[in-house]
């Protein structure tokens, strides 16, 4: 899923084949490409490729999101993610820092097409099933805006506290990821990777690094209302 230029799918190939040929008889290579521009360019350094030969009939390049996947897929697979969730969506969440209610962030665009951040208490399916999800699944304390629950009560003992915490990003579209894994490709080994910290990232938890362009460069930026790069948070439990 999101092969970028193919150079990785084309060493792997080259791998098996080198290495194994009766398994690279029966292997097939497909990517999952959202990007129109980037799946031609998979395609053409194929073909380009002097070590490709014989690669084309193992090779299939599917032009859609994974999210509008509708194939069941039986067959034991190796599914690839690498350096694609930094990119998935995430929902804004702040709590209110007397209720330890959650609230879930939106973005309003004015008259003159600026944007404006706002919370709402009533949060949307998919945000609302991520946290029962997590905190069923958690077996140890994850992090929190509200911090740790020994000191909670103590911080509200202090006056002029902020009425809410800063936001935690949390990753809704990667568990929506997960969905489509389930319940399409039930024979899959999944291989990820991706940053685990970057720099200049904006306030909150598990807040993504913002970018914009700027004069042909490309500078970091305050506000989440532009390119996001988000780090990933691997834990083995």
């Amino acid at each position: 899923m999101g092969a970028g230029n193919g150079t990785l799918m084309i060493n792997i190939l080259d791998f098996i084949r080198d290495t194994d040929y009766e398994v690279y008889q029966r292997t097939k290579f497909k990517i999952i490409e959202i990007s129109s521009s980037l799946a031609g360019i998979q395609m053409k350094n194929l073909m380009d490729s002097i070590n490709a030969a014989g690669h084309m009939d193992h090779v299939e390049i599917i032009n859609k999101s994974i999210f509008d996947w509708d194939t069941y897929v039986h067959s034991p697979c190796f599914f690839l993610a690498l350096e694609v969730f930094d990119n998935f969506s995430h929902d804004a969440i702040r709590y209110s820092t007397a209720t330890e209610l959650p609230q879930q962030g939106g973005v309003l665009i004015d008259a003159d097409g600026e944007f404006h951040e706002y919370y709402n208490a009533q949060l949307d399916p998919v945000a609302s099933r991520f946290l029962r999800v997590r905190q069923a699944a958690a077996r140890r304390e994850f992090p929190s805006p509200l911090g740790p629950r020994l000191t909670r009560g103590l911080r509200k003992s202090v006056p002029f506290q902020q009425p809410f915490t800063l936001p935690e990003y949390v990753p809704t579209r990667l568990m929506q990821f997960f969905d489509v894994l389930d319940n399409f490709f039930p024979g899959h080994r999944l291989v990820a990777s991706d940053f685990s910290s970057l720099p200049d990232a904006v306030p909150g938890i598990n807040a993504p690094v913002v970018q914009t362009r700027y004069k042909r460069r490309t500078v970091p930026v305050s506000t989440p209302f532009v390119c996001l790069f988000f780090t990933r948070t691997f834990v083995c439990n």
